[in-house]
């Protein structure tokens, strides 16, 4: 009698899940919608049943940019990846089967960017400030502005510069091409000590695409002006001749001396002082430098030729007009 025996053999978990490549690649044009698919990862295991069955999951992926379908194993974007932040997406897929122990084996994502000109052109700064001396001549730089396009190199940037028409702008021009702001004529601090410009810049591949800023420029005054007296003569003359009564009391006021400089801070500033060609005549009166206030000290005046001067506090040397005192 023959006996037959059948015998199942049981299937262990002894393959591992193997991708079918090592690397996969794709590229993702940034901004690209959520959920697009991008890949799509295969991992074969010859075992059966559960041992089997591959589950694909993501590793180092730390900023969550993407997504996995844990059973078709297809990649796609969890954000829209910006260009100008992330420019390479990598991470690791993983395949573990459904085995006891489980199996597992992983390969890697490039994913590369792809730049679209989504990017503004943007100045540096907001506002600029820049300063120059009065009485410079015509085409005298005074500063730049920048403006960068984020979407291109800084060597193939493609900005032109243009100044908006304004009360001020006729006394300056911005060169097109490097941002350059010169003035278009000499300015005078006495006239004008601040300007304010408005400065755009436009890309040259995306004209729609426009950025302003404000330039502030402003003058520094140069001791370019001499004191003029207004009292006791606003004569142009250098002497003008001042008549002291000689019976004058002492210390008496004989009067104030005034001057105006049209310069600005120390420049403009003035003090008065007496001058003689003898040093006698000097002790017949006192001048405070500050006021201009001259007093008669002596009792009876002799004969004596005195000049009054007022000098600028910046520059003392600087005389202006003299003036003869007489008895």
């Amino acid at each position: 009698m023959l006996c037959c025996c059948r015998y199942s053999v049981l299937d262990e978990n002894d393959q591992t899940p193997t991708f079918s490549q090592d690397i996969y690649t794709a590229t993702v044009v940034e901004n690209t919608p959520r959920g697009q698919t991008l890949l799509r990862v295969v991992a074969v295991d010859h075992d059966d049943g559960l041992n089997g069955e591959v589950t694909y999951l993501l590793e180092d992926d730390p900023d969550g940019l993407l997504h996995i379908d844990s059973e078709l194993g297809v990649i796609s974007s969890a954000v829209e990846v910006d260009f100008e932040i992330t420019q390479l997406v990598t991470a690791k897929v993983v395949a573990v089967d459904g085995g006891v122990p489980r199996r597992s084996s992983s390969a890697a994502v490039i994913l590369r960017v792809v730049n679209v000109d989504d990017e503004k052109v943007t100045f540096s700064q907001p506002l600029y400030s820049f300063r120059i001396s009065e009485n410079q001549e015509a085409g005298t730089p005074i500063g730049h502005v920048t403006a960068h396009d984020l979407d291109l190199p800084p060597a193939e940037q493609r900005v032109r510069y243009s100044l908006n028409v304004n009360d001020d702008s006729p006394m300056f021009y911005v060169v097109e091409e490097t941002g350059a702001v010169l003035t278009n004529a000499s300015l005078d601090f006495e006239l004008r000590w601040q300007y304010r410009l408005v400065v755009f810049a436009v890309e040259r591949s995306q004209p729609h695409f426009t950025a302003v800023c404000d330039v502030i420029v402003t003058v520094d005054d140069v001791n370019d002006h001499r004191p003029q007296f207004i009292f006791p003569s606003s004569s142009d003359a250098d002497y003008v001749a001042l008549e002291v009564d000689g019976g004058r009391p002492v210390n008496e006021v004989v009067c104030t001396l005034s001057a105006v400089d049209d310069d600005d801070g120390d420049n403009g500033r003035l003090t008065f002082e007496l001058l003689s060609d003898h040093a006698s005549d000097l002790v017949n009166f006192d001048l405070d430098p500050v006021t201009g206030q001259l007093r008669l000290v002596a009792e009876q005046l002799s004969v004596c030729a005195l000049s009054f001067a007022a000098a600028q506090v910046a520059n003392s040397s600087l005389l202006q007009r003299l003036f003869q005192s007489r008895n």
